[in-house]
């Protein structure tokens, strides 16, 4: 990998004289007045998958909604150049306009345990849905979840698995 950080990526875009944010055909006006769901149903708990992952402390329902997060849209988009290691922490925002076409999709960091489902290929629990104008993604049960069962969720087809990181 060259030279080119994400530190300059962010400092070209917002050199250039055009706003602070680039706006999203994806994103309105924001108006959200709904209180979000907190997984009070969830914790964090070291996985065998690896590392750390989300486990219901009770039984969850199938189409039960357990996490509404928050997040904030970054400058950054899915065709800049950047560390492999943001990857693992911030995800494209889903949308079809025009511009996102052209120029990638925007990456967006999350609050709450988004970033902490682990990937399962087949079989998931969960699905996350983006609500790109009120800034929130929901995440919820496909099927029954039972206590202590790890919550798994399939980021996509050719999903890059946790790489080593170093200190």
């Amino acid at each position: 990998m060259d030279s080119y950080t994400i530190y300059e990526a962010l400092g070209k875009r917002l050199a250039k004289k055009e706003s602070k944010t680039i706006p999203c055909e994806s994103e309105k006006s924001q108006t959200h007045k709904k209180k979000l769901v907190s997984p009070s149903k969830l914790e964090v708990r070291k996985s065998s998958f690896g590392g750390y992952g989300v486990f219901a402390i009770e039984d969850i329902k199938k189409d039960e909604v357990i996490e509404e997060s928050t997040f904030m849209r970054m400058e950054l988009r899915t065709k800049d150049k950047f560390v492999d290691q943001i990857t693992q922490v911030c995800y494209p925002l889903p949308c079809k306009c025009k511009k996102c076409k052209k120029g990638g999709e925007f990456m967006l960091l999350s609050t709450g345990n988004i970033h902490i489902y682990n990937h399962v290929d087949e079989n998931q629990d969960v699905i996350f849905d983006y609500f790109a104008d009120k800034r929130f993604i929901r995440v919820t049960a496909i099927k029954d979840i039972k206590k202590d069962q790890e919550v798994l969720h399939n980021y996509g087809k050719g999903y890059n698995h946790w790489k080593e990181l170093e200190n």
